[in-house]
């Protein structure tokens, strides 16, 4: 049997490393619960699913711009947009650094886009609702593995933790600046927040901290 020492998680089969956090699995591999199927390179046929509908995205928004359906400049921005979740689901596929790690930088990546949309284009949609839906998300992603992995996942992704719990406060700035008009989800977004970050603090403050104490060791 395999054991990620992270997660504290066994795994059967033969992995290379663990699917949850990309460390280095120990142990010795043990069949299958379910009969193997020899599937020749499957990450490679992950790319060229990314690249094709990457590739279709663009084709579309370029034909939708050419006949006049969508502005030139939220084309554009589309069109980048494409291309940076190219980018980055490319080399997620590629490098392969977890699961977990995979996720919390994309959801940093979504809302990243949805400002750069907005100060590009001026659409309140995007701040009134795709920003804090993508940030409750997040907060909803880290509660289920906070659960699942306790306080293994909070000890060794406590920076991600910060930086979704920090993001959560940012439909509600986007409120006081003027950029969004659609209070309920922001302040909803900063009270689970608050809420999700109080939880931390009171239940699970040594493994919260643990991580900023083994950065620090380092310098």
């Amino acid at each position: 049997m395999l054991r990620c020492n992270q997660c504290k998680v066994d795994y059967s089969g033969r992995l290379e490393r663990c699917p949850l956090c990309g460390s280095h699995l120990e142990g010795t591999p043990s069949p299958a619960v379910f009969p193997h199927r020899h599937i020749t390179k499957p990450w490679r046929i992950s790319l060229k699913l990314v690249e094709f509908f990457s590739g279709a995205g663009a084709i579309t928004l370029a034909v939708l711009w050419g006949v006049h359906l969508i502005p030139g400049n939220i084309a554009i921005l589309s069109l980048l947009a494409v291309f940076i979740n190219f980018v980055f689901v490319y080399n997620m596929l590629r490098l392969n650094p977890g699961f977990i790690r995979s996720s919390s930088r994309y959801i940093l990546l979504l809302i990243a886009v949805g400002f750069l949309i907005y100060w590009f284009t001026g659409l309140t949609w995007v701040t009134d609702f795709a920003i804090p839906i993508v940030c409750l998300v997040a907060l909803l992603f880290d509660v289920v593995l906070c659960i699942w992995l306790k306080g293994v996942f909070i000890e060794m992704f406590a920076k991600y933790l910060i930086f979704d719990i920090v993001s959560a406060f940012l439909p509600l700035i986007c409120i006081w600046a003027g950029w969004s008009h659609f209070e309920i989800l922001a302040w909803t977004s900063a009270g689970c927040s608050a809420l999700f970050l109080l939880v931390l603090l009171v239940f699970f403050h040594t493994e919260f901290f643990s991580e900023f104490k083994k950065l620090s060791s380092h310098r």
